[in-house]
């Protein structure tokens, strides 16, 4: 039965890939096989995910990043891995 990499793993390796770093290079760095960062480049971002509504609120304000309209200290637009976690099995 396969593994099921925890999600900040599976974020790290699809923005590494947006580099155009190679598998190899990627793998090594995060610490997981070629197959499994071929296997991430391959499907598509499917695995569900949750709000966590504990994020500190704070003043309407816009993002300095992406000029996003936001309500909380982090942008979920710039940092969506911050507002989410994985699902239970």
């Amino acid at each position: 039965m396969p593994k099921m990499i925890p999600r900040a793993v599976e974020i790290k390796v699809r923005s590494l890939l947006k580099t155009k770093l190679s598998n190899r290079r990627i793998a090594r760095q995060v610490g997981i096989s070629k197959g499994t960062v071929k296997a991430i480049k391959d499907s598509p971002d499917i695995r569900p995910r949750r709000f966590i509504p504990k994020i500190k609120r704070a003043k309407e304000h816009k993002c300095e990043t992406c000029g996003g309209l936001i309500k909380t200290e982090i942008c979920l637009l710039c940092h969506p891995e911050v507002g989410y976690y994985d699902e239970p099995n």
